[in-house]
């Protein structure tokens, strides 16, 4: 029992040093993580703690995307893991009912959304704010292109 609690203690510590949050600046990324791995684009910075690639997507300073992935290419999230990241983004998830058996599982809040990939193990997290901006560039892109018509 004694090994069960330090195996789940060791755990939680793990998993709590690696968490970002939504609505995070990149000064505030910066100091949880240290400096950068990469920065793949110029909005996004990739951090690796803990075994863990943390890849956080900026807009007007704000973390509005965050995604985990574990650098091992074979190891995957468990299901305690995926909650506990979950719960340390936000809280009152509810789970979108879907498939069983669709590998993505989709989780909503009233700040944002999170889809948990569970043949690639991609735990990514979404602001719903985020999500609309997307959408609407994306509506903009298409009136563009069919301007003239």
């Amino acid at each position: 029992m004694k090994a069960i609690s330090l195996t789940l203690l060791t755990f939680l510590c793990l998993a709590l040093s690696t968490q970002a949050r939504i609505g995070e600046t990149l000064d505030e990324c910066i100091k949880r993580y240290g400096e950068p791995a990469q920065r793949p684009q110029p909005k996004t910075l990739l951090f690796h703690k803990s075994g863990i690639a943390i890849t956080c997507f900026f807009v007007d300073g704000l973390c509005v995307e965050i995604s985990y992935k574990k650098l091992d290419s074979g190891a995957r999230f468990n299901e305690r893991e995926v909650e506990i990241l979950r719960m340390a983004n936000g809280s009152m998830w509810q789970l979108r009912p879907d498939d069983n058996h669709n590998p993505i599982i989709y989780w909503r809040n009233e700040v944002c959304e999170c889809q948990w990939d569970r043949n690639t193990g991609l735990l990514h997290f979404e602001t719903l704010a985020e999500r609309k901006r997307k959408a609407a560039e994306m509506r903009n892109e298409e009136k563009k292109q069919l301007e003239g018509f």
